[in-house]
């Protein structure tokens, strides 16, 4: 499908029918099957992050504004609002149970929004600017951050950082495979880092995808998506 303006973040419906798109403050919802655009979400403000709820018929969309919306996959309607007090979000994740959203701002601040009433709470604050959130490993998740050296593993209970894995430098992007065994993460100056979980040594690395802007990888075995602007 193509679209008026350009796409500023992307992701599935949680049964994986749909692609879905924001461009400014409209999510966009593209059968995965006609490829068809169906009636456009009108959002409260520009959108900035789409988080699907795992194993429901719920997503939910973060705007730049702090606003938040829960959207139902069944019609297409948006089914509750709330101000979570993230401003101007540069990463957010849904945890692996989907109770929570988690998401981080340029000033390092992390917040925890309950998938109930899109609620927030300040919970920390990392060294510097937030630059990536991801689910995993187990039911915990992983970010990166300007400032540090290691990704650091949040715990979704407490909403408190828990631990973290040591890389050579500030991670840009990060994500961890399907078993939880590795985590892999976007190192300027050295690529791709892949890091054990087990005994939080670096397992591999690669400078031959320049260092990506986004990774993924496939929840049932160990290959990655890399973007690379590269």
């Amino acid at each position: 499908a193509e679209f008026p303006s350009a796409v500023d973040h992307a992701a599935s419906s949680p049964d994986g029918g749909y692609g879905l798109a924001i461009t400014g403050d409209t999510l966009r919802v593209v059968s995965n099957q006609t490829y068809i655009e169906r009636a456009p979400v009108a959002l409260p403000g520009p959108g900035a992050f789409i988080l699907p709820k795992p194993q429901s018929v719920l997503v939910a969309v973060l705007c730049l504004d702090g606003t938040a919306v829960k959207v139902s996959t069944v019609d297409w309607a948006v089914t509750a609002s709330g101000q979570t007090g993230v401003q101007n979000p540069t990463a957010a994740a849904m945890s692996p149970d989907g109770r929570y959203i988690f998401a981080g701002n340029s000033s390092g601040q992390v917040y925890r929004i309950s998938m109930v009433d899109l609620s927030g709470e300040l919970m920390f604050q990392a060294p510097g600017a937030v630059t990536d959130i991801a689910p995993g490993p187990g039911q915990n998740l992983c970010m990166t951050a300007e400032g540090m050296s290691q990704v650091w593993v949040v715990d979704v209970n407490s909403g408190l950082h828990s631990g973290g894995y040591d890389i050579p430098g500030s991670g840009t992007a990060v994500c961890i495979t399907g078993d939880g065994k590795y985590v892999f993460a976007a190192v300027p100056g050295y690529g791709i880092v892949v890091v054990n979980v087990l005994d939080n040594t670096v397992a591999a690395q690669t400078e031959a995808f320049g260092t990506p802007a986004d990774m993924a990888v496939n929840s049932v075995s160990n290959r990655a998506v890399v973007a690379s602007p590269e």
